[in-house]
């Protein structure tokens, strides 16, 4: 999960993406008998095709920080800031932390 704690090495790796506002609060919740990142703002429902409700890294952390069970994602739907030259690729490596068969990765 991404936290202030490890924050850092995003920001210094890829400071065009923390900086974009384009990151989202998410809580875990159970959906079909499996766990799902619900966009949520400790409050409220969130949704990551509104824009409004995008922030920037730094934003969502500090936010994250104030609600113990809220994670931050970055949100890839609803096209690309046209004034970011990207193209952008997502991985999903949940489970591929201590996964031999990922090692090369």
């Amino acid at each position: 999960m991404l936290t202030v704690a490890n924050a850092g090495v995003l920001v210094k790796s890829f400071p065009t993406l923390a900086n974009l506002p384009r990151w989202i609060t998410w809580l875990p919740q159970l959906r079909k008998g499996k766990s799902s990142k619900v966009p949520h703002s400790g409050n409220s429902a969130l949704s990551t095709n509104k824009p409004e409700h995008w922030q920037t890294l730094h934003d969502a952390l500090q936010r994250a920080e104030q609600v113990d069970s809220l994670g931050v994602g970055l949100v890839l739907t609803g096209g690309i800031d046209a004034s970011i030259d990207l193209e952008w690729i997502a991985l999903d490596l949940d489970h591929a932390v201590g996964n031999p068969a990922a090692q090369d990765l």
